[in-house]
């Protein structure tokens, strides 16, 4: 085989290598329990007390915020207290008094409750772990996905579950519910979330017609948010591309030189 040939096999298999070398797939995780690694910031207080909290590898950031359907008829969203707990991330309305003991949860006691998240860039959701906080508690939910405006905190208040989709909404796909155990469990639950390129995810209790009115555990949806998983592709490295690069700049060279021989 002549040196040619086998320069021209090497810059073929470079460019082979490099065009086979995919994107690392990688998963990010938010964690939201307290003493978590992952680094948060508070803001606000009372009832618009907030996290932020960002993923040291990727930088990307989420905002989580508490809502609840506690205004107009307690049909409309105002906003809530985030209570920050070992368990996770609960919501306490303006319908619970002060935020301690049971109340802490995302719950459907009375009022549905809800934290809303929201995105530095667009990400695509893959789950999110709920955590009844070592009581049995049903863990059905309901949550919607979307790209929003970045002042989506200020268009939220006074809106119904009917202004969230839809073209006149706030851009927002159609409720979706997970999963339907009607019986409790006391152990935390991972469920599939569907939702690709979005910037907010809002999760809340199963917004069902009715909330719960006893409080008891047997017919009451109650949950902390534990974590967020975000499937996340990273692009080739540097080096591949320039491997890639190399090789094709390598191969049309040896083909100008072949054809001016010819």
């Amino acid at each position: 085989m002549t040196l040619k040939r086998l320069a021209a096999i090497a810059l073929l298999s470079g460019i082979l290598t490099a065009w086979g070398t995919p994107g690392e797939a990688s998963l990010i995780t938010w964690d939201f329990t307290m003493g978590s690694s992952t680094p948060s910031t508070s803001f606000g207080s009372g009832y618009t007390l907030g996290y932020t909290f960002t993923d040291p590898g990727s930088g990307i950031a989420v905002t989580a915020t508490a809502w609840g359907l506690t205004g107009n008829g307690l049909t409309t969203f105002q906003t809530a207290q985030v209570a920050r707990t070992a368990y996770g991330l609960g919501s306490c309305n303006r319908g619970d008094g002060t935020c301690t003991g049971d109340v802490r949860r995302v719950d459907n006691v009375g009022q549905l409750d809800f934290i809303l998240f929201q995105f530095s860039t667009p990400v695509d959701l893959k789950g999110i772990v709920i955590d009844p906080g070592g009581i049995p508690f049903d863990l059905d939910a309901s949550y919607w996905v979307g790209n929003t405006a970045n002042n989506l905190r200020d268009l939220l208040p006074g809106k119904g579950l009917s202004g969230l989709p839809g073209p006149t909404g706030l851009g927002f796909g159609s409720q979706q519910n997970v999963p339907w155990l009607n019986s409790p469990t006391s152990s935390p639950l991972t469920l599939s979330l569907t939702g690709d390129s979005v910037t907010s995810l809002l999760f809340g209790t199963r917004a069902a017609l009715t909330t719960c009115s006893t409080g008891s555990s047997s017919n009451c949806d109650r949950f902390y948010i534990k974590s967020l998983i975000d499937d996340a592709t990273q692009v080739p490295e540097p080096g591949t591309l320039l491997l890639l690069g190399s090789g094709l700049v390598g191969v049309a060279a040896f083909g100008r030189r072949l054809r001016k021989r010819g």
